[in-house]
């Protein structure tokens, strides 16, 4: 019996170390935005200062080159394809392992916020075929979609040799900054489609992204981290297409207040960005134009409202937009 449980103890070795190195092997980081942005993470030459964390919103917003010069610190964009924040959680330590992070800048956009599990989202291997192997990647698999998802996650090959998640969105221009180069054109917007979300509830996010939301707030807090919640500026009559915005705000500087956070909604800023239909590559999402320009602005807001903690309410509205269902 001894005899025989070894044999399969060896054989399950040999199988782990074939796919070891099948992943290895056709594993390629420079085809991928969300490898190319983990690689970046892993091999990033001085600490890390800064982080963005959160979807494409996040990795189409913030330029880290023009962030590092205007806040004179190192910042890093860790943006990737429907980061939902298990994800966000789980990059958010992986960073924190290798940095003394000193301030995270987290993506609370509704539109990612309201998606209620991360099982069947591909979006969990765009960060976990490029994570180090670990005990939090193994837990950030398992939770994500138990067995399946775990076992599933070992085998990046099948994705690498399927050139999966293949970078053609725009131009990768480092530390997880990616540049769009595309431009939205009239006759692609589609505002009415909005429509069908409806944030009219007690809890306007998904009793998963609050779970999520709650480990990243208790973690900062551990560990002396500033976090601040952001929600990068979309097309306005996107916005107000969207049943129970005003609960969605509401909700948000509710969670603010009770755990003393800031919370930045470039929807509701009051100074002048000057996005035009141009800076869009859809109706909420900025192309390379709309993220140098938002970039600056949004640097300089932090740098007001750390220079003068008042200035936050004359910066941002939270009562500018109308309810469609009101």
């Amino acid at each position: 019996m001894k005899k025989y449980f070894n044999r399969i103890i060896v054989i399950a070795l040999v199988c782990v170390l074939i796919l070891a190195m099948l992943n290895m092997l056709f594993k390629s980081d420079k085809k991928h935005y969300s490898g190319m942005m983990m690689w970046d993470m892993y091999h990033a030459q001085e600490n890390i200062d800064i982080v963005f964390l959160g979807s494409s919103h996040v990795y189409q917003s913030y330029d880290a080159e023009m962030a590092d010069d205007i806040f004179g610190r190192n910042t890093f964009n860790a943006g990737s394809s429907g980061q939902l924040l298990d994800q966000s959680y789980f990059l958010m330590k992986e960073i924190c392992k290798r940095n003394q992070v000193k301030t995270i800048y987290l993506d609370t956009t509704f539109l990612i916020s309201r998606i209620k599990s991360s099982q069947n989202e591909e979006s969990v291997f765009y960060i976990s075929d490029y994570a180090k192997w670990s005990i939090d990647k193994i837990i950030y698999l398992y939770e994500s979609g138990g067995l399946k998802t775990l076992c599933e996650g070992a085998l990046s090959v099948k994705r690498s040799l399927a050139n999966w998640d293949a970078a053609n969105f725009g131009e990768y221009r480092g530390d997880g900054f990616v540049y769009c180069k595309e431009t939205l054109s009239p006759e692609k917007v589609d505002f009415e489609s909005y429509e069908d979300i409806n944030l009219n509830s007690e809890l306007p996010m998904s009793e998963f992204s609050y779970k999520y939301l709650k480990k990243i707030i208790d973690y900062c807090q551990e560990n002396e981290i500033e976090l601040v919640l952001v929600d990068q500026p979309m097309l306005r009559d996107m916005v107000e297409n969207v049943n129970g915005y005003s609960n969605y705000v509401d909700f948000m500087y509710k969670i603010c207040r009770e755990n003393q956070l800031i919370y930045l909604n470039f929807n509701l800023y009051k100074g002048e960005i000057g996005l035009t239909m141009e800076d869009y590559y859809d109706e909420h999402h900025l192309n390379g134009s709309g993220a140098e320009k938002y970039t600056k602005v949004f640097c300089n807001t932090v740098k007001q409202i750390e220079e003068d903690p008042a200035a936050i309410d004359r910066l941002f509205d939270a009562a500018c937009f109308k309810d469609p269902a009101g």
